[in-house]
């Protein structure tokens, strides 16, 4: 089963000076395929995610090429990407949780619990 959700989430301005209007608001973005119940291992996730990310409101380009190229085998870890946007005028980074593997040079992979970067897809395999 696909499912789509995008959720959008705010702080309080009470809580947030300047934030009046929700410009620093966040936006929950989120792309899966439900694994059935048997598939799902202790402590393992109940979701294959194509794309998780939680970001600003404001559309980056760059960002989205990415969630055009959700391509993925199932058997595919999954990684943590950390995208460099400071180029692009924002001034964090932008995590993505996906078991599509992506290479680019604003891109830092990281796999598994301890966060180890990954330098090479093929190295993942089972």
């Amino acid at each position: 089963m696909v499912r789509l959700k995008i959720k959008h989430s705010c702080g309080s301005p009470a809580n947030a000076p300047g934030n009046i209007f929700g410009q620093d608001a966040r936006l929950r973005q989120e792309i899966y395929i439900k694994k059935e119940p048997d598939e799902i291992k202790d402590g393992e996730d109940k979701y294959y995610w194509l794309w998780l990310i939680s970001k600003n409101w404001i559309s980056v380009p760059y960002l989205n090429k990415f969630l055009l190229q959700l391509n993925a085998d199932l058997q595919n870890k999954e990684l943590q990407y950390e995208v460099d946007l400071t180029q692009f005028g924002l001034i964090r980074d932008h995590p993505i949780i996906s078991i599509c593997y992506w290479e680019d040079e604003l891109i830092t992979t990281y796999y598994g619990e301890s966060m180890d970067v990954v330098t090479n897809f093929n190295d993942l395999k089972n």
